[in-house]
């Protein structure tokens, strides 16, 4: 944004800082102070908490809802992959955000098709769908969001550099 500065948090930021350091060069935003250590507080009480499913849940489970769990969770990534298309046809910056969105669900997919299909030609299925559908597309997203983000990067910059206009 035009007058905000850019923090690289490589020491302090300055409206003009142009290091053009890539990758190194991170920008960071203003969070709260209280945002990594309460998410570091989250993390570390989900040890413990995987630890006592890994102990406690059965290894089988039959579930009434087992169609419905899957249609609900397929719809989803339909609405996550319908923003993608939405938001990438309108050229929004909003589309890195479906992306990971959809990229993510694809992941878990892939993981609980691979997961919990059956021995067999079940499980073979699972794994190619996984390995030719999923995860390509899943990283279809991934390169979405990196793409996204340094055309936005360059944007910035080149704004940067042109001089201002005497109306």
């Amino acid at each position: 944004m035009p007058g905000v500065p850019r923090q690289t948090g490589h020491g302090p930021s300055t409206p003009d800082d142009t290091s053009g350091g890539g990758d190194a060069a991170i920008e960071t935003v203003p969070l709260p102070w209280w945002t990594a250590p309460t998410f570091l507080f989250f993390s570390v009480l989900l040890v413990p908490w995987i630890v006592w499913l890994a102990v406690s849940l059965p290894s089988s489970h039959v579930d009434r809802f087992y169609d419905v769990t899957w249609v609900g969770f397929d719809v989803g990534l339909l609405a996550a992959l319908a923003a993608v298309v939405w938001l990438a046809h309108r050229r929004s910056s909003y589309v890195e955000l479906a992306a990971t969105a959809a990229a993510t669900m694809l992941v878990v997919d892939a993981w609980f098709d691979t997961t919990t299909s059956t021995p067999g030609a079940d499980r073979w299925e699972a794994i190619a769908a996984c390995v030719f559908v999923e995860l390509p597309i899943a990283a279809l997203c991934v390169w979405l969001i990196r793409n996204a983000e340094r055309v936005r990067s360059r944007r910035s910059v080149s704004q940067r550099r042109q001089p201002m206009s005497r109306a």
